[in-house]
């Protein structure tokens, strides 16, 4: 009977340390997991930065390239350092933080943009460029696709 007795007081000691583990152990995947999301959201937000800025150099790209073919009624781009400066500046940004997509288009343009007298073809890449640029925005921020 005292036999019985000890060994049902151990199988509750160890059904007890089992369980008090298991709490353990659960508690510390939770707390990694917990750290890895705010880790997470971290870099997020700070992707979410990085890719705003690219777009504001982007458009800011965009607004003087249009006052250049307004002025000179064509895209010699050249004429103007402060649009070169620019276009640098984004092609950067997009060489670092760009998608495959917009790495290439940002390749194509740069092609383009050498050849002279190539307004139309540089007209149809800037275009592609702007809706590959705002897709992947759009997507990282989980809104809908541009046509």
């Amino acid at each position: 009977m005292q036999l019985l007795s000890d060994i049902k007081n151990y199988q509750t000691i160890i059904a007890a340390t089992i369980a008090a583990l298991i709490a353990i152990i659960g508690w510390i995947c939770i707390a990694k997991k917990n750290r890895e999301h705010e880790e997470f959201k971290l870099r997020l937000i700070e992707r979410f930065k990085v890719r705003k800025g690219m777009l504001d150099s982007y458009i800011a790209w965009l607004v003087e390239m249009d006052k250049v073919i307004v002025k000179y009624n064509d895209i010699d781009y050249k004429r103007d350092v402060e649009l070169v400066d620019k276009l640098k500046r984004v092609n950067w940004l997009i060489e670092i933080y760009g998608t495959t997509d917009e790495k290439e288009r940002m390749e194509k343009l740069a092609k383009s943009l050498a050849i002279p007298d190539n307004g139309s073809e540089i007209r149809e890449t800037i275009k592609s460029l702007t809706k590959v640029v705002l897709n992947s925005i759009k997507f990282e921020y989980d809104l809908k696709k541009l046509n």
